[in-house]
């Protein structure tokens, strides 16, 4: 403690200096808060859908995704019938569960990916029970969809869905004309879960239908689940699949994660990328100062040097100095960027995008980056310092 109130004193003293240092880490600090904070938000995401699809092989059609498919593209761009007869047909497929996906809103131009909020209609006797179980959804409030829902106009809501329309369990929303009540409302998951309207599979083809009037929308799907039968890998499963139905885009979970990993490993890249440009910045900075500061207090070192202060002495204190700055400079960048984050997620919530995610990890990464800064930074002027000859020191002006 009492090297600590030296320290906190002698920075008292350059309190100009000691800003100036502390700011050129709190900026590489703080870049590094809210690039982390993305990438956070990103392998949360990506995460989360190849654990939830873990049970079971993820169909799309041919060249899209259940993005696309809502989209009301007809190219090409749904399962159809004759193709979830023969997945069902495949040996070792247990069941199959269709989904439907369709925005929750409309534009003015007719593209119906106008929102990110989503409409999803699934088979409410399989489907939904088995994602709420693979995503680990929980209730705030209400209660889940059930089997008997099949023919009644509700909706389960994701956190997101439900702050940005002002929804609650009991209340009543507006989808296509047609009025949905909200019979549960999801525990924030910051994965895809909170920007979705969970419905019957008939209620979402309807609102497909509503878009796209000529199509035989009571026989297509966006996309669909094949849960294998007991002593049937899913991974053999998808390539069963994948080679008894044609026309299919076919997704095992180690085909998923392998996808997952190759669109998160670029972005962590970049963050790695900007911790290392921040730590030889934020270093470069430190070490500046602290050589400076070992020049400005010469007759000092020598004053303590003589009276007994031994050479290890001297280097913890100018240690502790390094340090003390790296961590103050990383906690002022945490800060900031926890800011900034909070203020753009407020921002874009309205349009059910939550680009930012703060966990505990990364702000105990920046707070060890930034002690590692002050502490690597402050080697060499410690060294300095605790070698200088007393004899010299005291000479010094």
């Amino acid at each position: 403690m009492g090297n600590l109130r030296l320290v906190l004193k002698n920075m008292r003293r350059r309190k100009l200096r000691s800003a100036l240092t502390i700011l050129g880490v709190v900026v590489g600090m703080l870049t590094l808060t809210v690039f982390g904070a993305f990438s956070q938000r990103m392998n949360i995401l990506v995460n989360g859908t190849v654990d939830s699809a873990s049970s079971w092989v993820t169909v799309y059609p041919q060249g899209g995704n259940s993005q696309q498919a809502a989209s009301g593209r007809t190219n090409g761009q749904y399962i159809d019938a004759a193709q979830v007869k023969k997945i069902t047909a495949v040996k070792g497929v247990k069941r199959v569960t269709q989904i439907v996906e369709v925005s929750y809103k409309k534009s003015s131009g007719g593209d119906p990916l106008s929102s990110s909020q989503t409409v999803e209609g699934i088979d409410l006797k399989y489907g939904y029970p088995a994602l709420a179980d693979a995503q680990k959804w929980s209730l705030s409030s209400g209660r889940e969809l059930k089997a008997s829902d099949a023919y009644n106009k509700v909706v389960v809501i994701g956190s997101s869905v439900a702050s940005n329309l002002g929804k609650t369990t009991g209340d009543h929303l507006t989808i296509r004309g047609v009025k949905y009540k909200v019979v549960g409302v999801l525990n924030q998951t910051m994965s895809t879960p909170d920007t979705r309207l969970y419905t019957a599979l008939g209620n979402a083809r309807s609102v497909l239908a509503s878009d796209n009037p000529l199509l035989k929308t009571s026989q297509l799907s966006s996309s669909v689940l094949a849960v294998p039968k007991s002593g049937t890998g899913v991974n053999a499963l998808a390539t069963r699949i994948d080679n008894a139905v044609s026309g299919l885009q076919v997704y095992s979970p180690s085909a998923m994660k392998q996808e997952a990993s190759s669109q998160t490993s670029t972005l962590n890249l970049i963050v790695y990328g900007i911790a290392i440009i921040s730590l030889v910045v934020g270093t470069l900075s430190v070490v500046n100062t602290m050589y400076m500061s070992v020049s400005e207090r010469t007759r000092e070192i020598g004053i303590k040097k003589a009276v007994g202060a031994r050479v290890g002495d001297i280097m913890r204190e100018h240690l502790l100095e390094a340090s003390v700055v790296g961590l103050a400079g990383a906690a002022a960048g945490l800060l900031g960027g926890w800011a900034v984050t909070a203020i753009v997620n407020a921002a874009t919530t309205s349009s059910g995008r939550v680009l930012f995610a703060m966990t505990p990890q990364l702000a105990v990464a920046v707070l060890v980056i930034g002690l590692v800064i002050g502490t690597l930074a402050g080697i060499f002027p410690a060294l300095k310092a605790a070698r200088l000859d007393p004899v010299i020191a005291l000479r010094a002006e």
